[in-house]
């Protein structure tokens, strides 16, 4: 689990049902990538949703994984307790990004947990982890704390020295929002 899992942790008790939606091999919440600590998120259950097979392939023996597109997430209402959108939202068009954040208000009983990054590249890498390409790391849309903040989460922006092989991002921006 990496710094961004440790800021989810202190908003997940161990009994919750975890949603991660656009999850990618877990990143933040597994001990997928060898340089990170071996930890994993504590929680009751830990779901993942991707529409890349690839990544759902490398985390499938750690969680439950469902392979599907997360505009039209197939959970019923209320069914988890938090939902996670850790760097997905700057994935999607403006019109899908608000489309999935009225879905997880609909998913979601106790918890919405947001981080995105606060600028980036134009020319991100589409073939992250080494798992072939995939059009779906384009970046598409900035999401600003403000955008956040005006749809009731509480924002911070979080400041950090990470340097991965990939990317280099010198800080997010990190909501939560409550809805219980």
């Amino acid at each position: 689990m990496n710094f961004l899992g440790e800021l989810c942790q202190k908003e997940i008790e161990k009994t919750d049902v975890v949603l991660d939606m656009g999850c990618g091999i877990m990143q933040a919440t597994l001990d997928m990538i060898p340089t990170y600590p071996k930890t994993r998120l504590l929680c009751a259950e830990l779901v993942g949703i991707d529409r890349f097979r690839k990544y759902l392939e490398v985390i499938k023996t750690q969680v439950s994984t469902v392979e599907g597109d997360i505009l039209s997430a197939p959970f019923r209402e209320k069914s988890v307790d938090v939902i996670l959108l850790l760097d997905v939202l700057e994935h999607l068009v403006p019109e899908d990004v608000s489309h999935v954040l009225r879905d997880t208000e609909r998913i979601a009983r106790k918890k919405i947990i947001v981080s995105t990054p606060f600028k980036w590249s134009e020319n991100e890498n589409i073939n992250a982890y080494d798992l072939g390409e995939n059009v779906l790391q384009r970046h598409k849309t900035i999401i600003s704390p403000r955008f956040l903040a005006e749809r009731g989460f509480d924002v911070k922006v979080v400041r950090f020295g990470l340097r991965l092989r990939f990317w280099k991002r010198p800080q997010i921006t990190y909501a939560v929002r409550s809805l219980a």
